[in-house]
């Protein structure tokens, strides 16, 4: 009796999901949350492919085309392959004035995990920093791609502090235009 009453709660009571939609455009859904202890606001976008999984995958593993994929990507190489499933890049990007430009090193490591390709993505604090650039702290990310039958569904989830001066809201404002822009990029070139 008592397991019974538990499932029941269990099902009456609502899901945690602090993820608050702002739109679908181009089948791309867009949502944003806030992140505890952070000022700043982390996107998440959503779409289907209609490519194998495998093509996204060698994509997302050719740091070279990123300036391709990201608006105002300024310039983006592969630092160091570690190993097939991880490796670590150097992205730089133009910021509009009055701000300075950025950069960070990121670190992606990718795994299958239930069916699902995982690709992290976190700042690699390693490397020194470059006076000419503020470097972008606390970068981190997650892609989940599952392919079946010629079509690829995919989520990504992003969340990073800018560095420097920008102020949270002006950040937060355009947290869902990076996403929404990097998943639309990608479907361009598939």
């Amino acid at each position: 009796m008592r397991s019974i009453l538990l499932l029941i709660a269990f099902l009456i009571l609502p899901v945690a999901d602090d993820w608050e939609k702002e739109y679908t455009k181009n089948n791309i859904a867009v949502y944003t949350r806030n992140v505890d202890g952070s000022r700043f606001k982390s996107a998440k976008a959503e779409t289907t492919y209609g490519s194998s999984w495998q093509n996204l995958q060698q994509m997302l593993f050719k740091p070279e085309i990123y300036s391709d994929l990201i608006n105002n990507c300024e310039s983006s190489e592969m630092v160091k392959a570690i190993d097939q499933d991880s490796f670590i890049a150097y992205l730089t990007f133009d910021s509009p004035w009055p701000f300075e430009n950025r950069d960070v090193y990121i670190h992606f490591t990718s795994r299958m995990d239930n069916g699902n390709l995982v690709i992290n993505l976190k700042e690699d604090e390693s490397y020194d920093k470059k006076d000419e650039y503020v470097r972008i702290e606390n970068l981190r990310g997650e892609w989940i791609i599952n392919g079946s039958g010629g079509n690829t569904a995919a989520s990504f989830t992003f969340f990073m502090n800018p560095g420097g001066s920008i102020s949270p809201w002006m950040v937060n404002k355009k947290a869902d235009v990076i996403v929404f822009n990097i998943l639309l990029n990608i479907k361009n070139r598939l």
